[in-house]
This record gives structure tokens, C-alpha cells and sequence, in this order.
């Protein structure tokens, strides 16, 4: 559930990077012989339920870590230290 959810919300942003890419194709699955539909497929009716969404993520870059730590240090004493945490999940295949 929640990858199909960062899958969405990737798939409709318009990213300057080439990080990942994430598609969500729709494709005709055949009616199981078991399904209500059936029957109208046998007939030769078309049926309103026989597509399906597939999610796609795939990652275009090589990582080496999956935590990366970036600490801002200010030049004067009086402001605060910055730190950033950016982490991954790669995932090979």
C-alpha cells in the first residue's frame, strides 16, 4: 500500500533529477473463470472491470550508502548548526 502510494505521487511530479522512475501502466488482464464477469466475456460482451493498474519503481543511479549525514557549520559562533539527514532504501532489482 504504501509503495503504490510514493509510486503515485512520483509518477505525477515533474522532477529535475533522474533519480528513479516511477509509471503506473494499465493493462488488460484475462477474467478468471471463477469471476461474475466471466460469463460476458464467453458471450462476447466486453467487461468494465478487465484492466488493471501495474506500479513500476525502478532506481537509475548507484548508491553506495543509504544514509547520508551533511552538517552546515555557520561561520559566527551566535547562529546554529545545521545538520541534514538524507536517507535511501536502494534496493537492487
Amino acid at each position: 500500500m504504501a509503495r503504490r502510494f510514493i509510486i503515485d505521487v512520483l509518477s505525477k511530479e515533474s522532477r529535475v533529477d533522474d533519480f528513479v522512475t516511477a509509471t503506473i501502466t494499465r493493462v488488460r488482464v484475462k477474467p478468471k473463470p471463477w469471476d461474475s464477469q466471466y460469463q460476458y466475456v464467453t458471450m462476447g460482451y466486453p467487461t468494465p472491470y478487465d484492466y488493471e493498474d501495474e506500479y513500476h519503481l525502478s532506481l537509475n543511479c548507484a548508491m553506495k550508502r543509504a544514509q547520508i549525514r551533511v552538517t552546515f557549520k555557520p561561520k559566527f559562533s551566535n547562529l546554529d548548526q545545521l545538520v541534514l539527514v538524507v536517507s535511501s532504501a536502494p534496493r537492487a532489482g
